[in-house]
């Protein structure tokens, strides 16, 4: 596959990686609704068939437990937040369920409602600079380094099947970061070979 046959491919959406969402959600609570009283107490709780991805307090003895989503949130996510919750009432009497995510569509706001969970949709132009704002320069450019096959796991499918078979070509190597992607061509100068396939940290 050429570049220019893979180029629609390579302006998909991209978001990053999921833990660069969680990061801003667990720094940042005041994304929820302006809480920015809510404590992190926990982060990759284990529970039964999963971790729960943040659990905050949020007052005398209520608490929510939060499921982050890379990209596009689905309907399993609600059914998922709810299971975590229940299993996390003995330690935490009252937990409220709640969803974070780049996207939540028509119909999980309409399920959310319907099981009473809360959701939040954290679009990534209006978070970035919370994240790029605590890192060195470099840092801030491309995070830190990270094998490619967990970054392709966390980009859209058809983008992740691509990648591996364009940086095999001659010349051509993936290079990924917390932050991005990049496919560099050996054969040009690097801010000319830098495609830059994770547009930004989230």
């Amino acid at each position: 596959m050429s570049i220019d046959n893979a180029s629609h491919i390579l302006r998909a959406p991209v978001y990053g990686l999921e833990s660069d969402l969680e990061d801003i959600v667990k720094a940042h609570p005041e994304l929820f609704r302006g809480e920015s009283r809510w404590e992190c107490v926990a982060a990759q709780r284990s529970v039964t068939g999963g971790r729960a991805d943040l659990i905050f307090r949020t007052g005398s003895g209520r608490y929510a437990v939060v499921e982050v989503k890379r990209g596009r949130a689905g309907l399993s996510s609600i059914d998922q937040v709810l299971a975590y919750a229940e299993q996390l009432r003995p330690t935490y009497p009252f937990v409220q369920p709640w969803v974070a995510a780049h996207i939540i569509p028509a119909d999980v706001r309409q399920r959310a409602k319907e099981m009473k969970v809360n959701f939040r949709e954290v679009k990534p132009q209006d978070v970035a600079h919370l994240l790029t704002a605590r890192a060195p320069r470099k840092a801030m450019r491309q995070g830190a380094p990270v094998p490619n096959d967990r970054a392709l796991a966390e980009l859209p499918a058809a983008l992740a099947a691509a990648l591996p078979s364009l940086a095999a070509r001659p010349g051509f190597t993936l290079d990924s970061w917390t932050n991005r992607t990049y496919l560099r061509s050996a054969a040009r100068t690097c801010s000319a070979s830098c495609v830059r396939v994770r547009a930004t940290s989230l």
